[in-house]
């Protein structure tokens, strides 16, 4: 395992108390559950067959909102603390333990995939590798949803995760806007929607793309 994953899932698994915490009490600045996962839903509402990967499902929150929507869901997730939190959550979804760019799916197999605050934990050589991989894991005209903060410049390397109680250091990537979803784009989606939030209470601007596979 590369050193930057051992990084962070040492992180993770201390921080996983706390997401459950926050779940428990979420901040008000904080966009809801059902907001997020009814901007993506709508675009595969229709299909019988509604497979549903979230990669990185922290607390559990977004996963559980696909399942309760009738789709089969997968999680994967490096931290085994936090895929704990997420099976406590989420029942009726598998949960693989494990970095995804290390996971085999079958090809053309779901509907919708959701990355959310997960991309930006990737240096950018793996970040692209993992995209690839979840363009081929998406049908025809399947829809990933990503996210990440926005940021004046873009630079990568192990910083201080300061927004948690305690020193937590941490593999991070800072995007700007503008590459962010030329990033997206080179990796063979289209951009049908974008969703921003303004997280004042912690400092920090989100974009949301919503992307459609491309063939």
């Amino acid at each position: 395992m590369n050193e930057y994953l051992k990084v962070n899932e040492k992180v993770y698994n201390q921080l996983a108390e706390e997401y459950l915490l926050r779940r428990e009490k979420p901040s008000k600045f904080e966009e809801a559950t059902e907001y997020l996962g009814n901007s993506v839903f709508k675009y595969i509402s229709k299909k019988s067959q509604k497979n549903v990967l979230e990669i990185g499902p922290g607390a559990g929150q977004i996963l559980s909102y696909f399942e309760k929507k009738g789709c089969r869901t997968i999680g994967i997730e490096l931290s085994k603390n936090m895929a704990d939190v997420a099976k406590q959550y989420s029942p009726q979804s598998i949960i693989i333990n494990d970095d995804a760019n290390n996971v085999d799916l079958l090809d053309n197999q779901f509907q919708l995939v959701y990355m959310g605050a997960l991309i930006h934990l990737f240096p950018q050589s793996d970040a692209r590798k993992l995209l690839l991989k979840v363009w081929k894991w998406l049908e025809k005209e399947g829809v990933i949803f990503i996210n990440t903060t926005c940021h004046s410049c873009s630079s990568e390397g192990f910083y201080e995760k300061k927004d948690y109680d305690g020193k937590h250091m941490r593999f991070r990537r800072y995007w700007t806007e503008r590459e962010f979803e030329e990033f997206v784009i080179s990796c063979g989606f289209s951009i049908i929607e974008k969703l921003y939030t303004n997280e004042s209470n912690r400092d920090k601007r989100w974009i949301a793309l919503i992307g459609k596979k491309e063939n």
